[in-house]
């Protein structure tokens, strides 16, 4: 699953899905006690926490160590992948938290993915690499991605790579999935996972608690995990894709025509 920590950060990239600002929501202590009953209920294999930015969340190190006691008392321990733009190595008390969390053995790894083309600090933060992988074994370094979605700020400012996008809707397999025989969303994020081992993004819960179909802020809102479970699972048994990203169109049409009833 994926957890939004928040929606800030400082960073500006061009690119971003998420259109994250300097100034934006966080989660609060409501919805990390929700989770303590959602994340049980669904019982992931892994859980990647993301932003925005997370280190920008006040309370970053508190809320994932929290999220750490979650994952290990489930039935089958989970773990959690940290995804960063490395902006936290020009703090040192953050730096020092990064560390702390590194050590917890629930914690699979951070993933700092960072580029020349879109991120405003890449020279500063590639500069430090040497430092960002000394932090821990457990740290790896990405470069960014090219084959942008058309969402939030890629859409706006490239719009000539967004158009030529081929790839399918992140929410599609939900969808689909909830027109087989499945009676709840524990048994069908099961069974993804069970295909999939490294399907570490479904579900996506943002910092409000709503549940999203696909894995960027600006995707359908499906249900709360303030609410009743069954009640998800049945919006999204009993509706379509919002097509926001205009991905559709990469779907094969009998796909398109079986979402549509």
């Amino acid at each position: 699953m994926l957890l939004f920590l928040t929606n800030t950060c400082r960073m500006g990239c061009s690119h971003c899905d998420n259109d994250s600002k300097p100034i934006s929501a966080h989660m609060t202590n409501d919805t990390l006690n929700a989770l303590k009953r959602f994340i049980p209920y669904i019982q992931p294999f892994f859980i990647t926490i993301s932003g925005g930015e997370f280190t920008e969340h006040p309370y970053f190190k508190d809320f994932i160590l929290e999220i750490f006691r979650i994952a290990k008392d489930l039935e089958v321990p989970a773990k959690v992948i940290l995804l960063s733009n490395g902006m936290f190595m020009f703090d040192s008390c953050k730096i020092k938290d990064i560390k702390e969390l590194l050590a917890n053995d629930s914690c699979l790894g951070l993933q700092i993915i960072t580029g020349e083309k879109f991120y405003p600090l890449f020279n500063s933060i590639n500069g430090m690499k040497i430092d960002i992988l000394n932090l821990n074994p457990k740290v790896q370094v990405f470069p960014e991605r090219y084959d942008l979605i058309p969402k939030g700020r890629a859409l706006i400012n490239f719009p000539e790579i967004v158009s030529d996008c081929k790839k399918k809707p992140q929410c599609i397999n939900l969808y689909l999935l909830t027109r087989q025989s499945f009676y709840s969303l524990k048994e069908m994020v099961q069974l993804m996972q069970v295909k999939s081992r490294y399907n570490m993004c479904k579900p996506a819960v943002d910092m409000y608690g709503n549940v999203l179909a696909g894995e960027t802020l600006s995707c359908k809102k499906i249900g709360n995990i303030f609410n009743n479970y069954d009640e998800i699972f049945r919006t999204l048994r009993f509706s379509k894709p919002c097509n926001r990203c205009g991905l559709m169109k990469n779907v094969p049409i009998y796909i398109r025509k079986l979402l549509d009833t």
